[in-house]
């Protein structure tokens, strides 16, 4: 059995929603998100101007404190995981 093979069918079977903190927008970051899209719902957490301008068709959630509305998020169900991504995590944790 191989277990990096058996981790990839779960989270594909399971299909989390997973919150990322977009603070200063990073290419390789948004590229990396896209990459994931078999195995989780990827949304961007962050300001949508800038996010967009960069191409991406992952949800976004637009928000000036990104910080803030992640952890709502995740309090509030609407997420099941988050990741910080690219925001401090002094504000975030």
């Amino acid at each position: 059995m191989n277990l990096i093979f058996e981790i990839g069918k779960k989270a594909k079977k399971n299909r989390a929603r997973i919150g990322l903190g977009i603070g200063t927008v990073s290419e390789k970051l948004i590229s990396s998100a896209q990459d994931v899209r078999d195995y989780a719902d990827v949304v961007l957490v962050g300001d949508e101007k800038q996010i967009r301008s960069l191409g991406t068709e992952l949800e976004i959630i637009h928000s000036m404190e990104p910080s803030k509305t992640l952890i709502e998020l995740l309090v509030n169900g609407e997420i099941d995981g988050a990741v910080r991504g690219t925001l401090s995590a002094t504000k975030t944790l």
